[in-house]
């Protein structure tokens, strides 16, 4: 039972560590720039993406 005592002692701080990003604000800057520039999905996309969500990927 060592793992649950570990769990119980860590896993808060682990969940913390992990639930966040930080980015430093140019490389969010150049994300949203990409993020604007971006045209819409072609048929293969679209259907790449219909395909995960119908099997559960």
């Amino acid at each position: 039972m060592e793992y649950m005592r570990l769990i119980n002692e860590n896993g808060k701080q682990i969940f913390v560590k992990h639930e966040t990003m930080v980015v430093e604000d140019d490389l969010f800057d150049q994300f949203i720039s990409v993020c604007e520039k971006t045209k819409e999905p072609n048929d293969a996309l679209m259907e790449a993406a219909q395909f995960t969500e119908e099997n559960g990927f």
